[in-house]
């Protein structure tokens, strides 16, 4: 997806470096089969640290307020794989933002965790394609839980299970 649709955007040099800023956009998320969407605030938090195994995090939050007593509803600290989902429908694949994001998941009522898989669907924004909203989500997610490669670069290599070829 992205080497056929990121392509298309004249920044791609850029979004493809490796940044440690985090990123925020207003989803659509479900958290689990059978749950209703709800639209939250996403934080994608990268990690600063030297270790190897530092990831960073989702928190989704009710509003968009910087309140740092705020606590997130809910919050990823683990991911095994984040993708773009296809619509059934070939005419629907470039109007779609759906993103499924499997992983680890603490709900802010529970003190444990849960592995479940995400529906997520950044809001998209006049004048700018659903590829680039998907783009501009995904590799965030890949570079804050160093997912494919990510942040240095991607894994093109059909032989590691790391790779997105693989």
């Amino acid at each position: 997806f992205i080497s056929s649709r990121g392509s298309r955007l004249s920044d791609i040099g850029i979004l493809l470096v490796s940044t440690k800023f985090d990123y925020e956009e207003w989803v659509s998320v479900r958290f689990g089969v059978g749950m209703p969407w709800k639209r939250c605030y996403a934080v994608i938090t990268q990690k600063k640290g030297k270790k190897k195994d530092t990831v960073g995090e989702i928190n989704f939050y009710e509003n968009d307020k910087k309140i740092k007593k705020q606590h997130s509803m809910t919050t990823v600290s683990h991911a095994r794989a984040v993708y773009a989902v296809y619509p059934s429908s070939p005419k629907l694949i470039d109007n779609s933002t759906m993103i499924k994001l499997e992983g680890t998941v603490k709900f802010k009522d529970e003190e444990s965790t849960h592995e479940t898989s995400l529906f997520m669907m950044p809001e998209r924004h006049d004048a700018v394609p659903c590829y680039d909203t998907i783009i501009r989500f995904i590799l965030p997610v890949m570079n804050a839980f160093k997912l494919y490669g990510r942040p240095k670069k991607l894994i093109a290599n059909k032989d590691d299970p790391m790779s997105l070829l693989f």
